[in-house]
């Protein structure tokens, strides 16, 4: 699909994570179709002697269409319990002890600068006084997009390397290969790239 009729046309055959999209559909899909392949001889080994003939009377006397829906109709019911006993199974699974992300982010060498003075090892989150000398609003930006991703619970260490790549920034957001701007973006430049990123209600 994404062949013949790619979002963006600039793309190549498949989009970056492709990877990541086979092994969902590994996972979501093709595992439960072999998982219910695998408990039909179980189940008719366990059920066969249930004494379910009225059961069985009452669905055979059942026009075809009758019966074909009917099973169609158990059988997603049954893939869609076992697949969010799937879900549910890999979330308990998610041990929170795996390695930390870490995203790398580009910032102008003086506002790094001035944020490292302004943190000075503290937790980010504790960071609620910015009258420093020199302050300025893309520090505030710095300090405050970290301790909103801290406090929505996401835990993702950012490795901070200074250059000036905003216009560079800009397109990987777009592209979906940059996470997020740890500058402001004005509201004009954001309606730009609508489509392919979330735009939030006005901070400043």
């Amino acid at each position: 699909m994404e062949l013949f009729f790619p979002k963006r046309e600039d793309q190549s055959k498949f989009h970056p994570e492709w990877r990541t999209d086979l092994i969902y559909l590994f996972k979501a899909q093709l595992l439960i179709q072999y998982t219910a392949v695998a408990v039909k001889m179980p189940a008719e080994l366990f059920f066969s002697d249930l004494g379910m003939n009225e059961v069985q009377d009452l669905v055979s006397g059942l026009p075809f269409i009758g019966q074909l829906f009917l099973a169609m109709l158990v059988a997603d019911l049954f893939q869609y319990f076992i697949h969010r006993l799937f879900l549910v199974g890999l979330f308990l699974c998610s041990s929170p002890s795996h390695a930390q992300h870490t995203e790398t982010i580009t910032v102008e060498r003086d506002i790094l600068a001035l944020a490292e003075q302004l943190t000075k090892g503290q937790p980010i989150e504790a960071i609620k006084d910015f009258s420093a000398p020199n302050m300025q609003r893309d520090v505030v930006d710095f300090v405050m997009i970290q301790k909103a991703l801290k406090l929505g619970g996401m835990d993702i260490k950012f490795d901070f390397r200074p250059g000036y790549y905003n216009a560079r920034n800009i397109k990987t957001l777009a592209s979906g290969h940059l996470l997020i701007s740890f500058d402001s973006v004005w509201l004009s430049e954001a309606q730009k790239m609508k489509d392919d990123v979330y735009i939030s209600n006005a901070v400043i």
